[in-house]
Order: structure tokens, then sequence, then C-alpha cells
């Protein structure tokens, strides 16, 4: 009996060590994700990143998700 119990304690563990663990990685893998799409679109727009925001080769704001020039006032247009 003392066996199973010690089973069982272990297996509790595991499952919680498995969500501390998932609950770290998975923001940082969606973050990841989404800088790398935010990148691409922004180089698909002939474009580079610089101080955080999509430029063209004139360091003109550009929105990467329109292609458009702006002038860089929203936030969700940061790269990373």
């Amino acid at each position: 009996m003392k066996e199973a119990a010690g089973e069982a304690n272990m297996t509790t563990i595991t499952i919680m060590l498995i969500g501390a663990i998932a609950a770290v990685a998975i923001p940082m893998i969606n973050r990841t994700m989404s800088t790398a799409r935010k990148r691409a679109q922004c180089i698909s727009c002939g474009g580079y990143v610089l101080d955080r925001y999509c430029v063209d080769f004139s360091d003109t704001i550009i929105d990467p998700r329109t292609c458009e020039y702006t002038n860089g006032e929203y936030d969700d247009m940061f790269i990373y």
C-alpha cells in the first residue's frame, strides 16, 4: 500500500511540474511566433525592423499589416 501511495504522489508531482513548465513555456512560444510573424510581414512590405518599428529604407514607419506608411502612434505596430 505504501508503494501505491508513493507512486500516486510522484504522479501528482510530475503532473504539477509539467503544468508549471507549460504555464511558462506557452506564453514564450506565443510571443516568439508573434514576433516572427510581424518581422516576416515587415520584410514582405520591403522594410526592416528598426527600434521596434517596421521602416523602409528612408526610415519612414510602415504598418506591417497593410504595408502603408503611418505616423507610428499605435502600440500594436511594435514588432516586439
